[in-house]
């Protein structure tokens, strides 16, 4: 589950509002030269895919599935979704490249000291 956060910046005190995290049908990421966001929308056939495939993990037959048999099904609906992953470019017009690792930076200096207060939580 993603978020949309309003951020301060601490060394200009510029105000903005960005999202962080992935849903059920798309996630962000920052790039790691200059901040920006993308999100990234998984196609229809992927999404209901990996929806088909989380549903089965709620069925069990009315009986209560296992730890190893939820995971085995998450994994599945894991992998049905990096073939598609690994089709989208990430790469910035800055240089840099979209990462989940890259932190979000004030789009007025740079900087990545924000003061940030989650607004709403997104699927």
């Amino acid at each position: 589950m993603g978020t949309g956060t309003n951020a301060t910046c601490m060394h200009c005190d510029h105000q903005f509002h960005f999202f962080k995290g992935r849903g059920k049908s798309s996630f962000v990421h920052f790039c790691d030269g200059c901040g920006k966001s993308r999100r990234y929308a998984y196609s229809q056939k992927a999404n209901a895919d990996y929806l088909l495939i989380l549903a089965q993990r709620n069925e069990g037959n009315g009986r209560v599935l296992s730890r190893e048999e939820k995971l085995s099904i998450v994994k599945s609906a894991s992998e049905a979704r990096k073939h598609e992953f690994k089709q989208f470019d990430f790469q910035c017009d800055c240089g840099g490249t979209f990462t989940s690792d890259a932190q979000p930076k004030c789009p007025a200096c740079g900087s990545e000291k924000l003061e940030t207060s989650a607004l709403l939580l997104w699927d």
